[in-house]
């Protein structure tokens, strides 16, 4: 597991092998296994996996992301996702 300068990382379980990166705000989050967030990056009370989310996304309130590549800054909806939901952004 790799946690970049400057990420906070607050009241969330990271279970690796997984990598956030630099200047983060993770908050209420399940990290899990086989995932990727890149620099610059906020996420609030978010369950995900095996994922790749790039550089300045902002994503809130999702319960279960899968298998989604997030493009640089967009956001997903905060509301209306039902479980199990995977979003691919590119």
């Amino acid at each position: 597991m790799e946690i970049g300068a400057g990420t906070v990382v607050k009241n969330s379980v990271v279970r690796g092998p997984a990598v956030i990166g630099r200047d983060c705000v993770v908050e209420n989050c399940f990290i899990g296994p086989f995932t990727a967030v890149g620099d610059s990056c906020r996420l609030y009370n978010v369950s995900l996996e095996h994922s790749v989310i790039l550089e300045g996304c902002e994503i809130k309130d999702v319960q279960r992301i899968e298998e989604p590549t997030g493009e640089e800054r967009p956001g997903l909806p905060r509301r209306g996702q039902p479980p199990g939901a995977a979003h691919v952004f590119g």
